[in-house]
């Protein structure tokens, strides 16, 4: 009976991480890709603000 039981605990440790370890990875991936996405729009307005406009009338 005592096999049976420990069974029946790794089943609910294996329900638990489903039900919490999963999403809170999702989350994880998620919040990774908002911060290189917002890492990447910083690092181009900052290329545009440093950048040299082309005076008029002197371009090809």
């Amino acid at each position: 009976m005592s096999v049976r039981n420990r069974t029946d605990r790794d089943q609910s440790s294996e329900a638990v991480l489903a039900a919490i370890g999963i999403p809170a990875f999702m989350l994880f991936v998620a919040f990774l890709t908002v911060a290189g996405r917002l890492q990447l729009a910083i690092a181009h307005q900052a290329v545009e603000l440093t950048a040299v406009p082309e005076p008029m009338g002197l371009g090809t």
